[in-house]
């Protein structure tokens, strides 16, 4: 958080009224990863594991999402003609968690 403001920087966007504190809480609950899954992604069949320490890197927390989601369909015809394009495919997404101190937090996805 800048020096002066109270506002919470999210990839050099101001929210106002977001704390890193409530950011936190909030990735926590299986809620917001569901619902990003399920509102963006178009994923089905949502399934999650509970937060776990990492066994790679010490400090961080990470889980796992499995899930089905919708292939886009817009191919060039060449490359449908030589490969069905499925209509859905499984998916694993990793979301790895990092507080390095109450001010500063590391969220990120790997799909």
């Amino acid at each position: 958080v800048p020096s002066g403001t109270t506002d919470l920087i999210v990839d050099r966007q101001s929210i106002p009224g977001l704390s890193t504190e409530m950011l936190a809480k909030a990735v926590m609950q299986d809620s917001v990863l569901d619902g990003y899954l399920t509102q963006f992604s178009k994923a089905t069949d949502v399934s999650l594991t509970t937060w776990f320490d990492s066994p790679c890197v010490g400090g961080v927390r990470v889980r796992r999402a499995t899930f089905t989601m919708p292939v886009p369909q817009d191919v060039p015809a060449a490359i449908a003609r030589l490969a069905a394009v499925p209509e859905t495919s499984k998916a694993t997404l990793v979301l790895g968690y990092f507080a390095r101190s109450p001010d500063e937090l590391l969220i990120f996805l790997q799909q």
